[in-house]
């Protein structure tokens, strides 16, 4: 009866055996689906489009493999300020033509849309890939205005040595030649190009592009296109506004606008060893003989007086440190910047109007409830409404006082905190920034329209 019981046992765990090693390779062996980490961290939103534009819906892409659409999800939570998020589709992604539908992926698609042009960086977005949750970083990106709204514009470049430049004033000395490059800006054509000769000076135009032959009508580029070369030549000392130009351009849009004149107002200062010809007096015009720069002088770039940008940081602290009513640093910052040619806040927060308006605010709460309980009803009533009104614009003051601005020491400005994301984009010496978030030696500000990072050191903040 023994041997019988024994050999049963040695069928069952024999059975059990089998069992076993036919059902552990299922929770042992790996998934060959299972995505890696490495590969999560390798995902990017990329944009879609080659330039993005406003009022526009502007899209950036995803490919993940093997993931199926119906485990991919998305949450877009926070976007920065000026960009709206429009929506986001899914697709079956084939990363080559013969994959089994096994191997199909997800496209994912997301779109925005931005208020003003300038660089904008969307933070990570979240993403669900399967049961892995991750945030997928987005490209930085540059939003211009739409090609077929926007106006086209006139810029300069002076290229003799001897001109000095301070924002939008101009000097030289008589009888030495400014010579400029005059460039435009959101055309696909010059229709008219003509111009009014200054007083008392030379002036001729040494080149001419027809802008046509660069410019296709039906490929948008930002780019500024030089159109003509010029060379002027004051021979009086005075002070004179810019020669007046009439130019009519076509834009991307079709429509045929105006263009400015560029706004530059030109001091002349007294000729340094004028020239002398002992054999003819030519009187005014004895400086129109003298030869202009080189062709090798003229591409040199042009001087620019350095813009003071201790004396912007010194009368910002002084104007936030006083009342604007009663603060010259005010006036005198102003006055400056206009003459540098920035555009400015109209104020800096003021932090002694902060504590005043605070002060007088737990002032009237106090009367309130001193005349609450000498029962002179009207008069709590008055003082109580004037706590909420002083309150009130206490915390929109405070909200206010809270922003931090600074200097811009100058230089480019990066899409990402990172020394190799330049966007290419300059912001002048002495601009006023608004500071909106930092990161590892980085700051994120605001100057104008633009939008980006700066190296902290390059900011100076006004305490």
């Amino acid at each position: 009866m023994e041997k019988p019981a024994a050999g049963n046992r040695k069928f069952g765990i024999g059975l059990l055996v089998l069992f076993l090693i036919q059902i552990l390779p299922v929770f042992w062996a790996p998934d060959v689906n299972a995505l890696s980490w490495a590969y999560v961290q390798s995902l990017r939103f990329k944009r879609v489009e080659n330039y993005f534009y406003t009022a526009t819906d502007c899209s950036f892409t995803l490919n993940i493999e093997n993931v199926p659409p119906e485990k991919v999800t998305v949450s877009v939570n926070d976007v920065p300020e000026g960009v709206s998020f429009v929506g986001s589709s899914k697709i079956a992604y084939m990363p080559y033509s013969n994959a089994s539908s096994e191997q199909y992926g997800t496209t994912l698609t997301l779109s925005f849309r931005f208020d003003q042009p300038g660089v904008y960086q969307i933070k990570a977005i979240d993403v669900r890939i399967d049961e892995t949750y991750a945030k997928i970083p987005v490209d930085a990106v540059e939003v211009y205005e739409h090609p077929n709204t926007v106006r086209p514009k006139i810029f300069l470049s002076f290229e003799s040595p001897n001109v000095q430049v301070s924002g939008k004033k101009i000097t030289v000395n008589a009888n030495e030649h400014i010579i400029f490059r005059m460039l435009i800006q959101n055309a696909i054509q010059v229709l008219k190009f003509d111009w009014n000769l200054p007083e008392d000076s030379l002036f001729k135009r040494l080149d001419y592009t027809d802008l046509s032959e660069k410019v296709n009508p039906g490929d948008f580029t930002p780019e500024k296109i030089a159109i003509a070369l010029f060379d002027w030549q004051p021979l009086k000392p005075g002070t004179y506004d810019f020669p007046e130009f009439d130019i009519v351009a076509t834009s991307y849009g079709g429509i045929r606008y105006d263009v400015a004149s560029p706004d530059y107002t030109i001091e002349v200062l007294e000729a340094v060893d004028a020239p002398v010809n002992d054999e003819q007096d030519k009187g005014l015009f004895a400086y129109a003989f003298v030869s202009p720069p080189s062709s090798q002088e003229a591409v040199q770039e042009k001087t620019v007086e350095e813009v003071p940008v201790d004396r912007l940081y010194e009368l910002y602290t002084k104007e936030r440190h006083s009342i604007v009513l009663f603060s010259s640093a005010h006036y005198e910052r102003m006055a400056l910047e206009e003459e540098l040619g920035f555009s400015s806040i109209v104020h800096m927060p003021s932090m002694p109007l902060f504590i005043l308006v605070w002060v007088l605010c737990i002032s009237c709460l106090v009367a309130t409830i001193v005349l609450f309980i000498l029962k002179k009803i009207p008069h709590a009533s008055v003082c109580a409404v004037l706590f909420i009104l002083l309150l009130a614009s206490g915390i929109l003051y405070g909200h206010q006082i809270s922003k931090k601005y600074g200097i811009y020491e100058g230089g480019e400005i990066y899409s990402i905190p990172e020394s190799a994301g330049g966007s290419g984009i300059d912001m002048p010496k002495g601009s006023t920034v608004l500071v909106k978030h930092s990161a590892a030696g980085w700051l994120y500000v605001v100057f104008n329209d633009t939008y980006g990072w700066v190296p902290e050191d390059t900011v100076r903040l006004i305490q």
